[in-house]
């Protein structure tokens, strides 16, 4: 069987945590921490150097406002670097498990098929 026909897997929470953690140097202690936008947007930043404007990022965003632009750049970014992948912004920002678990799962799938292996880890 060919690796391109294989499914990539679910991971659970404990997992991706650890897989993000890893990767970005990060100590998230739970999912709903992605919250914030910043480590996904480092992400991005590791596929397309340059293009994401890392300096408009809050990296101390707590607030549920200050999350949201975060988020709205993040899908601006996104869009503007040719990922068609729909946001659930307003629940990222406001913090929901399932929202950021499956933007989670999603970035994590992205970075295994496409990505850099500075970040597959």
């Amino acid at each position: 069987m060919h690796s391109s026909s294989l499914k990539h897997r679910s991971l659970g929470r404990w997992e991706l945590l650890g897989w993000l953690n890893e990767t970005l140097s990060l100590d998230y202690a739970k999912v709903e921490d992605c919250s914030d936008g910043a480590a996904f947007l480092q992400i991005l930043d590791a596929f397309f150097p340059g293009k994401i404007p890392l300096h408009r990022l809050n990296f101390s965003a707590k607030l549920p406002a200050q999350r949201l632009n975060n988020i709205r750049l993040l899908d601006k970014m996104m869009k503007e670097c040719g990922i068609e992948h729909p946001l659930p912004i307003e629940g990222i920002a406001n913090a929901s498990f399932q929202d950021n678990y499956d933007t989670l799962q999603f970035f994590h799938t992205y970075v295994h098929k496409n990505g850099p292996r500075v970040l597959i880890g």
